[in-house]
């Protein structure tokens, strides 16, 4: 080998043609041979040469050459001046006769056993001697698991120690870190803290052994056997329910006296008269209880007096009272003289049995005076034109508000909303103007209206749908301000009953919970169902499964018309219906008792029904009394004392019953709840 300048010639054939070269920098990072005194070149450990340099500082860039180009091994190694080595390095490098080709050598430790690598450094593994050079060994705090991070602490003359920590964010969600088995399923943790889900009803939960542990949930019994105990997150703890089913049970809380269930009291109590339940085992035993309502004073209504022994004075007992011009018994205005108040009516009493109010009645052609209650134009004068059907009802505060379908210039028919002035005359309820409620531009017919729970009018009626052009029922609601849809799309596209068919005839309640009750008759082809839905302050839902699909309430007869709708005071639904499906019409009944809809009895929605006309039955009508029983009227065909003739039924208890007389009245007939054993 010979120096050519700054370079190192491993084989040449003289300086005329250049040969392969490849420049080679030496570096030093680990300072093990600072004040190297030779350095040595060559292609293995064994074949090295001495490098004469002019400089001995690290890092050094030299020159170095070969017979032929391409890859090739370079063995460096830096000595002192005893010729002992200091450090060793090995590299690759592509020979080349142009250009810069360039590679480096890095110093490491020169070695000759394991025990001339050992250095001060704990973290760094154990050092070892390999091929002439100090290697470190293994990082010396290493995991079995990802997830487990381990920091290496020097502590100094070779000595250490590893701190591990458990990282729950390294496992997927779902998972944590388990010190001995890595990621795993469920939730870690570090402190107690870290596991709250925020529930106070599945207890406390506990960090334990980095993973959260399930809390005990609380204690939430009490002492009273009336009441349903569970826990709610929203009040934060226990909640006692009282349990209805349980009313009248004994038990014992407080420890004196006869205490038994009261639910609407809140669970145990004293029993009392006032309470609302009626004690037959407390002495002497309740005959009676209306709670609040207990009266020692005459009422339109019956309730109970204020000792539980009986009832007050009311219309309808039978007894003429102070308050009363007449009573027969019952409250239903049967047209024996004796109306619904106990108060006179009717030709033999010497007066009207009905009054026009505010332009209502036509009245006979010689007395038609405009603005009077038997005007010309009737309620109707604000816009002329024709009426076609209409509907009416009382406030709770009296004011009377009527419904109409009707024409103006020759336009569809439109829902109008009228409202009793003061002075008796009718004018139209707001924003039920020029084109009504409706304001479709498209036959709007048949309304019915009811009074909603906060006392303003609610309304349904029949539309022509400009989306599928079938009729379909629309309802609306007056809110003090203007009229609103009763949910989305309540009066527009499909309504509330949908694209099928068409829909006719709706009728109208509000039911115990104030919520809105449509009943219709639904036309699909030769198929007439009698439907039902109810608002659930959402969205219009089946009131009962099937109440609004198939064929609703009338089953398989498919022959359903004339629906009617009535409410008991105790919140029970009755439907009535015409049905030809047995190929007489009749009347046909079912009741809704908040779970399911079932007939009145055996027969009342079945076979010849409730009216078991032998010719057939054409309009009905149906109400609740003031006990909750239903009562249903109808025009009977016959055979009778004249080609047609009316029928009334009321149902107490089992089969339903006729009520009053055809041919004749008695001033004093039994009370629905002494009826006895009449037969249809």
């Amino acid at each position: 080998m010979r120096l050519c300048g700054v370079a190192v010639f491993l084989s040449c054939w003289g300086c005329g043609t250049p040969p392969p070269h490849l420049v080679v920098t030496i570096a030093d990072p680990a300072q093990v041979a600072t004040d190297f005194a030779e350095l040595w070149v060559g292609t293995s450990a064994t074949a090295v040469k001495q490098v004469a340099l002019s400089s001995h500082s690290l890092p050094l860039a030299i020159t170095v050459t070969r017979v032929t180009a391409g890859e090739a091994e370079l063995w460096v190694e830096a000595r002192d001046a005893m010729g002992e080595p200091l450090g060793r390095a090995r590299t690759q490098g592509r020979f080349a006769r142009s250009g810069s080709p360039s590679a480096t050598a890095t110093l490491e430790k020169a070695c000759a056993s394991d025990a001339q690598c050992v250095d001060s450094s704990f973290c760094n593994g154990a050092e070892r001697c390999v091929e002439g050079v100090c290697l470190d060994g293994d990082a010396a705090c290493r995991t079995s698991f990802p997830c487990i991070v381990s920091t290496c602490v020097e502590q100094g003359q070779g000595l250490g120690t590893c701190a591990e920590a458990v990282d729950h964010t390294l496992c997927a969600p779902g998972n944590y870190c388990n010190p001995v088995a890595g990621c795993v399923p469920g939730q870690g943790c570090q402190i107690d803290a870290d596991c709250d889900d925020g529930s106070v009803c599945n207890g406390v939960e506990r960090c334990l052994g980095l993973v959260c542990g399930r809390g005990t949930p609380p204690d939430v019994a009490d002492a009273d056997l009336c009441t349903v105990d569970g826990c709610s997150d929203d009040v934060g703890g226990a909640v006692h329910v009282a349990d209805p089913s349980l009313d009248g049970n004994v038990c014992t809380l407080i420890g004196t006296g006869r205490e038994i269930c009261v639910a609407a009291a809140g669970g145990c109590v004293l029993s009392r008269c006032g309470d609302g339940f009626i004690d037959t085992s407390a002495t002497p035993a309740e005959l009676c209880d209306d709670g609040a309502q207990n009266t020692d004073t005459w009422a339109n209504l019956r309730y109970c007096n204020t000792a539980c022994s009986g009832w007050a004075g009311y219309c309808g007992d039978g007894v003429v009272a102070a308050e009363e011009d007449c009573d027969d018994g019952n409250a239903i205005a049967d047209g024996n003289d004796c109306s619904a108040s106990c108060t006179w009516a009717g030709v033999a009493a010497g007066t009207d049995g009905w009054s026009g109010l505010g332009n209502s009645d036509f009245g006979p052609w010689t007395t038609r005076m405009v603005g009077s209650s038997l005007s010309y134009y009737g309620i109707w004068v604000p816009y002329y034109g024709d009426i076609s059907t209409l509907a009416a009802a009382m406030a709770p505060d009296g004011t009377r508000y009527v419904a109409v379908s009707a024409r103006i210039d020759w336009d569809f028919e439109e829902v109008f909303v009228l409202v009793a002035a003061v002075n008796g005359s009718y004018r139209p309820l707001e924003s039920s103007g020029a084109a009504g409620i409706s304001a479709t531009h498209s036959p709007s017919e048949s309304p019915a209206i009811a009074i909603g729970a906060d006392g303003y009018p609610v309304v349904a009626w029949v539309d022509m749908s400009t989306a599928y052009y079938n009729y379909v029922v629309f309802v609306r609601r007056y809110d003090g301000q203007a009229w609103q849809e009763v949910g989305v799309n309540s009066a527009r596209a499909t309504g509330i009953t949908g694209a099928v068919g068409d829909s006719s005839l709706p009728t109208l309640v509000i039911d115990s919970l104030g919520r809105p009750v449509v009943a219709w008759e639904w036309h699909q082809g030769s198929r007439q169902n009698i439907c039902v839905k109810a608002f659930d302050g959402t969205a219009w839902v089946e009131l009962g499964a099937g109440s609004a699909s198939s064929y609703c309430l009338n089953g398989s007869t498919s022959k359903g018309t004339k629906p009617a709708l009535a409410v008991a005071p105790g919140g029970v639904i009755y439907a009535a219906w015409r049905d030809a499906g047995s190929g007489i019409p009749q009347v046909y009944a079912k009741k809704w008792d908040g779970a399911a809809w079932g007939p009145l009895d055996v027969s009342s929605a079945s076979s010849g029904g409730v009216s078991s006309a032998s010719l057939g039955i054409d309009a009905l009508a149906l109400a609740a009394d003031s006990l909750g029983n239903p009562v249903i009227a109808w025009n009977d065909r016959g055979p009778g004392p004249t080609p047609e003739s009316g029928s009334v039924k009321f149902l107490v208890s089992g089969p339903l019953s006729p009520t009053g007389q055809r041919e004749q009245e008695s001033d004093n007939p039994r009370r629905p709840d002494e009826a006895g054993s009449q037969s249809s």
